[in-house]
């Protein structure tokens, strides 16, 4: 497993590498540098995968920091599965508990939106899938809270006897929901 965290200055791209060779994007930073994002993802991620394949990709919330790459990688690579936040873009019409007019969000779920082959997942339930001996639990909210911020899920990545947690942009009052909810299944 290698865990890379990308340089893409204000905002987070966190990039995982399976011991099979299967990629896994969390979030992809500011619109500034998505050809930052996309020429690291190509030479240091699957450098010695010759697919343009994001097997998972997850968008922790809607913030620009956060969202702004996704459009690039859309363009660049094929992507299998993508899981989005629990919330409506601003050209969505469905009943999702809250929206937000991010402009780069909005473009985000357009392009997931015409891709056919694309499996997305809402992040309104938990999530647990494995690799291999690599296991990613998703923690989604637990309720609606008033931020953006606030929505983003916990993933957690565990193999061989080490783990990672990675939260977005998550504050006091959903980390302390999911501390109470979860406990010491979030330790890492």
């Amino acid at each position: 497993l290698v865990v890379h965290f990308i340089n893409v200055g204000q905002g987070d791209a966190i990039a995982l590498r399976f011991p099979n060779e299967k990629v896994m994007l969390i979030d992809s930073g500011p619109k500034a540098s998505q050809n930052t994002l996309v020429e690291y993802i190509k030479n240091d991620v699957l450098s010695s995968n010759n697919t343009l394949t994001i097997d998972y990709m997850v968008l922790t919330h809607p913030d620009a920091d956060h969202s702004g790459g996704m459009s690039a990688v859309f363009s660049n690579f094929e992507v299998k599965c993508f899981f989005r936040p629990n919330i409506a873009s601003a050209s969505e019409n469905l009943d999702y508990p809250m929206e937000s007019s991010t402009e780069e969000y909005d473009e985000v779920i357009k392009l997931a939106n015409q891709e056919n082959a694309l499996d997305i997942n809402v992040l309104d339930n938990e999530f647990e899938f494995c690799e291999g001996e690599v296991v990613v639990q998703i923690f989604s909210p637990l309720k609606t809270y008033s931020t953006t911020n606030s929505m983003s899920p916990i993933i957690k990545v565990s193999y061989l006897g080490k783990s990672f947690l990675f939260v977005g942009d998550i504050q006091a009052d959903a980390e302390k929901d999911m501390l109470d909810q979860y406990g010491e299944m979030l330790d890492a």
